[in-house]
């Protein structure tokens, strides 16, 4: 059983400044990027069974191997393109694609950035798939011109709103079921899309995937403090009086450099990794005049109408769990208990790295992605030493750096994630028990 979280108003406006990661949209609509050499370094050798099905592998014994070659993605002045469609409430969406052939493989950012979080992924692994990614509304480039747009409905910057935005996108801009990597908040909407769409998704890659999000109940079932805030389950336009609080208390605090600087440095396993230019980056995007609206929006908006045990349990696709050890927040403890919700998961630990794997190991997720579609794609996931379990692969980064990537089965490994699986075989014993006494 997941335990139940109340995330309180302070912790989302912790969450919003960190997942701020990387700021404004890096292209214009039609425009082209062109990226380092540096960046789009993919961290490929050969195997036997890369070479029959076309996956990127490492070499080296099945227990320890090691990825040291790195072969620059080619770049062409249209590689990467950003472009924009329409949606509801008159939205400008923003997205990107690049790669012609191949799987299609739709990537999700987490909380507050857009598609640029993905700017060190996307070139590479559109050597093998056709990627998109897409901007949610209220965040990056995706934002709406007629929030009060009756033909639309209310607007909330709700998961479920996101959700619904996402499946739209797959519908009308990819035209196939896709599979979906996310990370944080997009992990849990891809979780989600999956369960209440599976027609939609070929596979999951989770990236630290948050398993909660918002702690205002759905509609119907608000106690008396939700109800007295009076905020309408954060539709817009919202409460002017919370939107003043807000902003006279918190709104500027919470964007100041070394406030920004101190909260990103807890989460990222190399405190390097926060320079001075991804904190105006984040400066920059909190300068949006719709910013305070959709944050404040955000905070008000229920959850979504499936708990998260519920998503999971109606997932139909394989998932790749690929989470960086060392995040404070997604602790290993919720990976093992997401594994023994999905017990055929492939469960990948990837140290150094924090609450963003693909952002601080980009050549560690290129490689686990691109190597795991292309396993699932030809029926073979358990025949690649990557992802054989009891494995260990490392990757060396763009720094040099080396992190290390083990295939493990999630069982516990101290005090107090030993008392969670306890806690969790006995709630399953019970639940199991008043089932046969009902039957």
């Amino acid at each position: 059983m997941w335990c139940a979280h109340n995330i309180t108003t302070d912790a989302f406006c912790r969450c919003f400044v960190l997942a701020l990661r990387v700021g404004p949209a890096y292209c214009q609509p039609g425009s082209s990027i062109v990226y380092s050499q540096q960046q789009c370094a993919a961290t490929h050798a050969a195997s036997n069974l890369a070479d029959t099905v076309n996956i990127p592998s490492t070499s080296g014994n099945s227990s320890s191997s090691s990825s040291s070659d790195c072969i620059p993605a080619p770049i062409t002045e249209d590689a990467v393109q950003c472009s924009y469609y329409d949606w509801k409430w008159r939205s400008k969406i923003s997205y990107v694609k690049a790669g012609t052939s191949g799987p299609p493989l739709l990537l999700c950012h987490g909380f507050g950035v857009g598609s640029y979080h993905f700017d060190r992924n996307v070139p590479v692994l559109a050597q093998q798939h056709q990627v998109y990614a897409v901007d949610l509304l209220g965040q990056g480039n995706s934002w709406p011109t007629d929030p009060s747009c009756k033909l639309s409905g209310p607007l909330r910057f709700s998961a479920d709103t996101w959700t619904e935005q996402l499946h739209h996108f797959i519908q009308d801009k990819i035209g196939q079921p896709a599979y979906i990597a996310g990370n944080s908040l997009g992990g849990f909407l891809a979780v989600n899309l999956a369960a209440r769409h599976p027609e939609a998704v070929r596979g999951l890659v989770l990236l630290n995937a948050t398993p909660f999000w918002s702690s205002r109940p759905p509609p119907g079932q608000e106690g008396l403090l939700w109800k007295l805030l009076q905020a309408d389950g954060g539709t817009l336009p919202v409460p002017q009086a919370i939107k003043g609080t807000i902003e006279r208390v918190w709104w500027d605090r919470i964007r100041q450099p070394e406030s920004i600087r101190s909260l990103l440095q807890l989460v990222y396993a190399n405190p390097a990794a926060v320079d001075d230019q991804l904190l105006t980056r984040i400066l920059e995007a909190t300068k949006h005049p719709a910013a305070l609206d959709a944050f404040i929006s955000i905070l008000l908006s229920p959850r979504t109408e499936l708990t998260f045990d519920e998503m999971l349990q109606a997932l139909k696709c394989p998932v790749c769990m690929a989470y960086g050890h060392d995040d404070p927040w997604v602790v290993p403890l919720w990976g093992q208990r997401l594994k023994r919700k999905l017990p055929q998961a492939t469960y990948l630990e990837l140290t150094p790295a924090g609450h963003c794997p693909h952002h601080e190991a980009p050549n560690a997720i290129n490689s686990i992605i691109s190597t795991w579609v292309a396993a699932v794609e030809a029926g073979q996931q358990d025949q690649h030493k990557l992802l054989q379990l009891g494995s260990t692969t490392s990757f060396e980064e763009g720094d040099g750096h080396q992190v290390q990537v083990s295939c493990i089965e999630g069982k516990p490994r101290n005090l107090f994630e030993r008392w969670d699986d306890a806690a969790w075989r006995v709630t399953r014993a019970f639940k199991q028990a008043v089932g046969r006494l009902t039957e």
